[in-house]
């Protein structure tokens, strides 16, 4: 029997949280009988993927018309060379005159079409005017949300019946191979994950709060893994505090859980998240995570004072307080330790992927 044949479309396989997710994807699918083939428009790839992958040069979309015209032709002749019967979308849809040209003129020759959403933010995946897009992801096979929030907001803003949850996966067997690598640093230290392209992940106020717990007369260091263009201002600014010696940053790691597996805990404390990799990681690591409770994700895994501990949303203060009571209460850190891992055993490929083969066995 031919094979059916899958295009992921990405931004990159790198750095991201839905970037991360499509190269899992493409793991999950390698098992099953389909054709895999993954599109990214910037040539950066750092996780792991399973298929075949073409490169389009998303600059191509900055300059002048002939050049970005030459990007829709490229998309649309390798679609309509590959003739996929599939096409999941893990892309920011923001621009509306580029995701009408997608899809008018490359998208709707393809019977089945899925779009994901990953943040809260949906006009990120969804343009506006959304009384425009309602049809077009209305017609989709399957608009696929990473949390329960989220496919709730989807409903409120456009009334789609076609929006499945398909939670975020992790591959806890290959974790468990890599988590136990040395790393060089032998300091006691907490763990913030993420990108400094912006202030979403706030690790400038984390900083603050570093300097105002238990933790640095405990001489445990605090570890900011991640890279972005706001990287030299953090840094510059804990040299000017003199906070060089206890605040330490980590480049972005091909392995982040070696790190993972060695920090006391994890500290999240963005203003926003879909359905973060990095709590899900942690726990698989074995440790417990301190995270605001934000909108959407945190809170549908971790349960407070049980494998974690949730804050009142943007409550910088209380953020202070929950580190201060791990440190001073062993007892409830060694329990909200010992439920780490069978907490997030549900969220193994092996079950996230049964529940992708489910959407596309809908085509049938």
């Amino acid at each position: 029997m031919n094979k059916k044949k899958i295009l992921i479309v990405a931004k990159s396989l790198s750095e991201g949280g839905a970037e991360r997710a499509a190269a899992i994807l493409s793991i999950m699918l390698k098992d099953f009988n389909y054709d895999v083939s993954i599109i990214i428009l910037d040539n950066k790839v750092s996780y792991d993927f399973y298929g075949n992958y073409f490169i389009l040069n998303k600059e191509k979309l900055k300059k002048n018309f002939k050049t970005r015209l030459g990007f829709f032709i490229d998309f649309r002749n390798y679609v309509k060379k590959n003739n996929f019967n599939y096409i999941i979308d893990f892309r920011t849809r923001n621009s509306s005159l580029r995701e009408i040209l997608i899809y008018r003129f490359i998208y709707k020759k393809v019977k089945n079409i899925i779009f994901t959403i990953h943040l809260p933010k949906l006009f990120l995946y969804v343009p506006r005017p959304y009384f425009l897009f309602k049809k077009v992801y209305s017609k989709a096979l399957k608009n696929i949300v990473v949390s329960q929030e989220i496919k709730t907001l989807l409903k409120e803003k456009l009334s789609l019946n076609n929006t499945d949850l398909i939670y975020n996966a992790i591959d806890i067997n290959l974790i468990n191979k890599l988590k136990n690598e040395d790393i060089l640093e032998k300091d006691k230290f907490i763990l913030i994950v993420g990108r400094m392209n912006d202030d979403i992940k706030q690790i400038d106020k984390l900083i603050n709060i570093y300097t105002e717990t238990n933790l640095k007369e405990r001489n445990i260091k605090l570890f900011i893994m991640g890279s972005g263009v706001l990287t030299k201002d953090i840094i510059d600014s804990v040299k000017s505090r003199g906070l060089n010696n206890d605040i330490h940053f980590l480049s972005f790691q091909e392995n982040p859980y070696k790190y993972m597996s060695k920090a006391m805990f994890l500290v999240l404390c963005s203003k926003m998240e879909g359905f973060p990799y990095v709590i899900l990681e942690s726990l698989a690591c074995g440790n417990p995570v301190i995270t605001f409770d934000c909108r959407t994700g945190p809170r549908e895994v971790i349960v407070n004072e049980y494998n974690g501990l949730l804050v009142e949303d943007q409550n910088f203060l209380e953020l202070k307080n929950a580190i201060n009571k791990f440190l001073a209460d062993s007892k409830l850190y060694d329990f909200c330790k010992s439920n780490t891992l069978k907490s997030v055993e549900k969220y193994d490929i092996k079950i996230i992927a049964e529940d992708w083969i489910h959407v596309l066995e809908l085509a049938n």
